[in-house]
């Protein structure tokens, strides 16, 4: 009959991060799956660090220069996952260890006043 409905307005508050933070990636460990790849997820999230405009209308939120490195365990850098600035927000990185050997590795996330690393475990 051609009639229709409005549902009511639905407010959804998206808050940033308060502070860094680096999850413990997932799987872990990691082994090539079925797909023949061995790719695990690393999530991480980058805080509101309030700024002043350069006019002083008021407050802003500025972007951060981030680095997310992957080691062996003897402390030589694998790989570079990221190395930009960065907007606050929650961030995902797939990490592929398909020519790595099986072993521990260590994943670091920096920024100017934070730095945390943690171990990841690749099986063949």
């Amino acid at each position: 009959d051609g009639a229709f409905e409005y549902s009511g307005i639905v407010e959804v508050e998206i808050e940033l991060p308060t502070k860094f933070e680096l999850y413990q990636n997932y799987p872990n460990p990691f082994s090539k799956g079925s797909g023949g790849s061995s790719v695990t997820t690393i999530k991480y999230s980058i805080p509101q660090v309030e700024t002043q405009n350069p006019d002083k209308s008021g407050q802003v939120f500025a972007s951060q220069q981030v680095t997310l490195k992957v080691f062996d365990i003897l402390g030589r850098e694998i790989s570079t996952l990221v190395n930009a600035k960065q907007a606050p927000g929650n961030y995902e990185v797939r990490f592929n260890g398909n020519k790595l050997p099986s072993g521990i590795y260590l994943y670091q996330l920096q920024s100017k006043n934070f730095i945390k690393t943690k171990k990841m475990v690749l099986i063949r």
